[in-house]
Parts: C-alpha cells; structure tokens; sequence
C-alpha cells in the first residue's frame, strides 16, 4: 500500500512540474482584439468588400483601381490585371478595421 501511495505521488507531483513547465499558448487574434481580413482568391472585390463589412469603394480607392473595372472578377485576376498583392489587400482591410 506505501508503494502504491509513493507511486501515485511521484505521478501526480510529474504531472503538475510537466504542466508548469510548458509554454502558455499564444493569443489568437480574436483575443488580443485584432480584426482578421476575410480573404478567398475566387472572391470578387464586392465580395470581398461585404465579407469584411468594408465600403468597396475604399477597396478601390487604396488598390487604385477604377471604378467599375474588374467587377466580376476573381482576385486571382484582380492581382494580375491590377498589381497588388494578396497581402496588400489583406493589410489594407486590417488596417481598416482595426482602426475603429
């Protein structure tokens, strides 16, 4: 029986110096508050515009693209036709939003 309670002891007491020794995990950015772009490369810029609750018009404006071109466009597409990176679109919206 001492055996036993020593094992369960040295078992429990590894448990909790294993436990205290990890690393706490990282934040996500839904909990530090920090608004995440909605992205998709078969989304048009309407789309992407609603999906990120975002005036489409300021999308344009920063990615100077005109006002009507490229409509009904992927962003595939987008990206070639009007040289912008996925990254930047992504920045411009989180930029934005995280701003309010």
């Amino acid at each position: 029986m001492r055996f036993f309670k020593l094992f369960l002891s040295v078992v429990i007491l590894w448990t909790l110096a294993a436990s205290c020794g990890q690393e706490p995990e990282k934040q996500s950015k839904v909990e530090t508050g920090k608004y995440v772009a909605v992205l998709d490369s078969t989304m048009t810029i309407a789309e992407i515009a609603k999906a990120n609750q975002i005036g489409e018009p300021y999308l344009r404006t920063m990615l100077n693209m005109p006002d009507r071109a490229g409509g009904n466009l992927p962003l595939y597409k987008l990206k070639k036709s009007f040289r912008f990176s996925e990254e930047t679109l992504k920045q411009i919206i989180e930029e934005a939003k995280n701003r309010d």
